[in-house]
């Protein structure tokens, strides 16, 4: 297809939504993260071409409109949507929190997903179970779990101050949380598939008898030199019975979390046994199963990522990228489990049962990007990147990491050439042309481990994997650059964001790293030439900042852990089959939807 290249107006992208609804309420810190509308200008108008990241561009869009247009405008709606997508009631406690969130101005009130996956397995594990791994996973500290306790609304334990704006409203737990920098639970597959059909079979929207409320005064939770021994369960547990048919009684020795040591062996050994039998990680060595793979989120022309899910699934990508990450070569540490216990974490790869919580480390790189920073036209032309300065030289070691700074080493590429998407200036169609890269490095990226600042304004900001879970991602969205991302991880958040409309996905490979910087900034080397699609990377930049300052708030973090533990507290209820919220709130719902202007328009 011939390439048609004709200028069209220059487009100002202005919010989709204003960010504020009537009782949304922001701090001060908070208020510098929201777009200021400034409607810069771009100095360059779109392209009209057939650049395969144009299609995906309008792909995205669509998507995300589709789902934006979809979200609940009431609470009778969101509990209608909560019982329809999930199959059963709402948890107690749960008017309550659609409170909380819309009087913090929460933009999507069905986004929560995320706690739906990670939550379901544990329906086949019997509460008082739960209770019990929970409560002593932090009795061992070379096993690297702290265990944040709340008792009658009082929060105490391991930063426990991520909890204090909603403790009040939980139930008595215990929470035990990931200290090490690797998730920790991998289930096999086969084991995963009879703890789904048990969730399945616990799904219930019978009314009769269910109370919005928690059992009080439970055994099994964490007492002051109390150690619960193991239940029964573990030694004859069938995985077809109820959860409620077996056997928690006779106790005889202390709880067994079957943790071993897998550091500094290959992790795609482990995760492949939590893949399909058919997956591509199953069969590391099968050229048309790698093929069949990389179809389902590459780009035929230019592999550009089609599917951010797929393209960071370790079933998927797993042998492909084995010895391209660290995590995935040789961790340096990892203690791991096949059972499935519940340990929450800050971020978990596609095999990982971990349960996702949101982090609270302050990243100080972030003040750079956000308050201070500066329109899109005065930004410097260069993709920027540092190793995490917490861990110096020690970072040199980091596969992925490494290799990034190898790529963009202008000595090391003096003689070396990489495909990039270039027009053919015979036919005018976008083919893979050999590229010298080293001269477009020296121009327009600032890559390294070093801790100097680099570049003042970068106009393209770069995430990719590190050991530290403190990552730039959250602040690179806040910004006024544009992220580029590459990561095998999934955070609290990650659902949230579209790839190709919030930032630029990038192949955990980096073999696709040139034809992107060379989309946005343009070429023109002879004989070749790639338009300037400032403007493109610049909407991809506004939309991402605009969204993160609707959905990456710190009180979005607040809304999700208050959200998360109200589902955990009901899944570690004696009754939990009889507990959670009937009803659509009446009255009362209604005139409060009413004064708070439901959600933000």
């Amino acid at each position: 297809m011939v390439t048609k290249q004709r200028l069209i107006p220059v487009l100002h992208y202005g919010p989709l939504h204003s960010l504020r609804g009537p009782s949304e309420q922001q701090s001060s810190k908070d208020a510098a993260h929201t777009w200021r509308q400034s409607r810069e200008p771009s100095s360059f108008a779109p392209v009209d071409d057939d650049h395969p990241i144009k299609g995906l561009m309008h792909k995205a869009d669509r998507a995300f409109e589709r789902n934006d247009r979809y979200r609940s405008q009431s609470f009778k709606e969101t509990v209608d949507k909560y019982r329809r997508q999930y199959g059963r009631h709402p948890p107690p406690g749960f008017k309550e929190w659609y409170k909380f969130a819309r009087e913090r101005g929460v933009y999507d009130i069905d986004a929560f997903d995320q706690i739906y996956e990670d939550l379901r397995p544990f329906w086949s594990v019997p509460p008082r179970v739960l209770r019990r791994y929970a409560a002593h996973a932090s009795d061992d500290a070379a096993h690297g779990i702290a265990v944040v306790r709340i008792r009658r609304g009082r929060v105490s334990g391991w930063r426990s101050e991520m909890l204090e704006s909603v403790s009040e409203w939980l139930p008595d737990m215990d929470i035990p949380i990931n200290r090490m920098e690797e998730p920790r639970v991998v289930v096999p597959w086969e084991d995963m598939q009879v703890m789904l059909r048990v969730e399945r079979r616990t799904r219930s929207l019978n009314e009769s008898g269910v109370e919005d409320g928690f059992t009080q005064d439970m055994d099994c939770l964490w007492r002051p030199g109390e150690q619960d021994p193991e239940p029964q369960w573990l030694k004859s547990w069938n995985p077809f019975l109820h959860p409620e048919e077996h056997d928690t009684h006779s106790p005889t020795t202390s709880p067994d979390y079957s943790w071993f040591d897998h550091a500094n062996k290959p992790f795609m050994d482990l995760a492949a046994k939590a893949c399909p039998p058919e997956s591509f990680a199953r069969h590391p060595d099968s050229p048309s199963a790698q093929r069949t793979a990389e179809k389902g989120y590459k780009t035929e022309l230019g592999g550009f990522t089609t599917d951010v899910n797929l393209a960071s699934d370790l079933c998927t990508v797993g042998p492909t990228i084995a010895g391209l990450h660290d995590m995935l070569s040789a961790p340096a540490s990892m203690l791991v489990t096949q059972k499935l216990v519940p340990v929450f974490s800050e971020r978990k790869t596609s095999v990982n049962s971990d349960i996702l919580f949101p982090a609270r480390y302050e990243d100080r790189r972030g003040d750079r990007y956000d308050a201070q920073d500066i329109g899109w036209d005065d930004k410097d032309d260069m993709l920027f990147w540092r190793g995490d300065a917490d861990n110096g030289e020690e970072q040199t070691s980091i596969i992925q990491q490494q290799r990034l700074v190898d790529m963009t080493n202008t000595t090391a590429l003096a003689k070396t050439t990489t495909p990039i998407l270039a027009l053919d200036t015979i036919t005018g169609n976008y083919t893979l042309h050999a590229f010298h890269p080293a001269p477009f490095a020296q121009n327009h990226t600032d890559v390294g481990f070093a801790t100097s600042a680099g570049p003042s304004h970068p106009k393209y900001l770069l995430d990719i994997d590190g050991r530290s879970k403190s990552n730039p991602w959250r602040s690179i969205l806040h910004s006024r650059s544009l992220g580029i991302e590459a990561t095998i991880f999934k955070k609290w958040y990650t659902e949230r964001l579209v790839g190709w409309r919030h930032y630029v996905p990038l192949d955990n490979r980096f073999d696709d790293l040139y034809s992107l910087l060379t989309y946005f900034v343009g070429l023109e080397t002879p004989p070749l030439t790639l338009p300037r699609h400032d403007n493109e990377a610049y909407k991809l930049a506004h939309q991402g900042r605009e969204w993160a300052a609707k959905v990456l708030r710190r009180e979005d973090m607040d809304i999700y852990l208050f959200r998360l533990l109200l589902e955990y507290g009901r899944l570690i209820d004696d009754r939990r089959a009889l507990i959670g919220f009937v009803g659509d709130g009446g009255a009362e719902m209604e005139e409060f939807d009413r004064r708070v202007g439901a959600v933000p328009l």
